[in-house]
């Protein structure tokens, strides 16, 4: 996926990730959330944390 990283490839891509990083963290837990609805939120904060990490990794290539 690094040699098709172009800059306006990897600007578009970059602006997604970070308007679901805005989305999933703006999302309130509210006290009567049942646990496992508390447990996939926190799954899908570490998943687009772990996808930033990814194309972090192959925007620097």
């Amino acid at each position: 996926m690094s040699h098709i990283c172009t800059d306006e490839w990897c600007n578009a891509t970059e602006s997604a990730i970070d308007d679901m990083h805005k989305s999933i963290y703006a999302i309130s837990e509210p006290r009567w959330l049942s646990e496992a609805d508390s447990q996939r939120l926190k799954d899908l904060r570490k998943r687009v944390r772990d996808l930033y990490r990814q194309f972090a990794h192959i925007k620097d290539k």
